[in-house]
C-alpha cells in the first residue's frame, strides 16, 4: 500500500499506522489523542524516522507473539490484521471513562486490574482508567457507580470455582455497557470480593489460551 501525504511524501509504515488508529476517529477525540500521546512518540524518534518503523515492528511482534518479525514493507497489514477491532476497543475505553464511579468503584477497579496484571501481564491495559481488553476475549470490565462487574467467557456450567458469586449471563439479552453476550457475571461490591473470583478469572484466561 503506498499512499501520499499533504506534502507529496511516501507515507511510512508507521505514518498507515497512525492513520488507522487516528483518521477513524471522531475530530475531537483523534486530536487529543495525537497531542496526548502520538505527537510525544513521534518526537522521541525525531531525526531517525526510520527506526520508528522498527519499534513498530517490534511491538506488532510483541503483542502477536509472533516467531519472526514482518517484512519491513509488511508492517501496516500486519498491524491492520492483529488489531481489526481497534476502534471498538477504543470506544469501549471511551465508554468505561465516561461512567460516574464512586471512589469504592474506583477502588475496586483499581485492586482487580492489579490481580488481572498478574494473570495476564502482556495483554491486560496498565496506566489510565480504562477497560481491560484482549485479542482473545476472556474477560470484560463493566463498570457500574457503585461496583464493578465482570463478564467471563465461561459457561456456567462448567464453573471449577465458587458458584455462589456468579451468575449466568446468558439469562440477559443485554448488560449495560458490555460488548459480548453469554458467558458468566461476578459483581463486586467491595475489594474483599475480589480474591474468591481470581479461580474463576483464571478459569477463564487458561480457556482463551488453548
Amino acid at each position: 500500500m503506498l499512499t501520499l501525504n499533504s506534502t507529496g511524501v511516501d507515507l511510512s509504515q508507521s505514518d498507515l499506522i497512525r492513520n488507522f488508529i487516528l483518521m477513524r476517529l471522531p475530530e475531537k477525540q483523534r486530536t487529543a489523542l495525537h497531542e496526548s500521546y502520538w505527537s510525544k512518540i513521534e518526537a522521541l524518534f525525531r531525526g531517525s524516522e526510520w527506526t520508528f518503523d522498527a519499534f513498530a515492528r517490534d511491538y506488532v511482534a510483541l503483542m502477536s507473539k509472533a516467531t519472526k518479525q514482518e517484512k519491513s514493507s509488511e508492517l501496516y497489514y500486519a498491524f491492520r490484521n492483529f488489531f481489526p477491532d481497534l476502534k471498538q476497543r477504543l470506544a469501549e475505553q471511551q465508554s468505561f471513562e465516561k461512567v460516574p464511579m464512586s471512589d469504592e468503584a474506583r477502588s475496586i477497579f483499581e485492586v482487580l486490574r492489579a490481580k488481572l496484571l498478574e494473570i495476564d501481564t502482556v495483554n491486560s491495559q496498565s496506566g489510565s482508567l480504562s477497560a481491560i481488553t484482549h485479542p482473545t476475549f476472556f474477560l470484560e470490565v463493566l463498570p457500574r457507580r457503585y461496583r464493578i462487574s465482570l463478564l467471563l467467557a465461561l459457561d456456567f456450567d462448567e464453573l471449577d470455582g465458587p458458584l455462589n458469586i456468579a451468575q449466568d449471563a446468558t439469562q440477559w439479552k443485554f448488560l449495560v455497557n458490555a460488548t459480548h453476550e453469554g458467558g458468566v457475571l461476578l459483581n463486586f461490591g467491595s475489594t474483599a470480593d475480589i480474591e474468591n473470583a481470581i479461580p474463576l478469572i483464571r478459569q477463564a484466561h487458561a480457556a482463551s489460551e488453548d
